[in-house]
């Protein structure tokens, strides 16, 4: 992936969202989220991808670091969606 040399979060998205292979993608949304800057669209890519194939857990981790990502960017509201989803998945 060029985008993760450059840094380049907009292209990481493209490139993440363009692979064919859902359980790769969700691969490299973790590789990038690990290793280098968190991104809402990232992770994003990250629930879709988990919930589109049923993978809970997948789905929880994401979910709970895009809550985090919106709690420290100081967005309660959006934290707070989050959270609620997370309620849901918890039943």
């Amino acid at each position: 992936m060029k985008a993760a040399s450059s840094k380049d979060l907009t292209l990481a998205s493209r490139e993440i969202a363009a692979m064919d292979d859902p359980l790769s993608r969700l691969i490299a949304c973790g590789v990038w989220v690990r290793y280098l800057p968190a991104d809402e669209n990232i992770l994003q890519i990250g629930i879709d991808t988990a919930s589109a194939n049923g993978w809970r857990r997948p789905l929880w981790a994401y979910l709970g670091k895009l809550q985090n990502y919106y709690l420290e960017k100081g967005d309660p509201a959006k934290a707070g969606i989050v959270a609620e989803r997370l309620k849901l998945l918890k039943k």
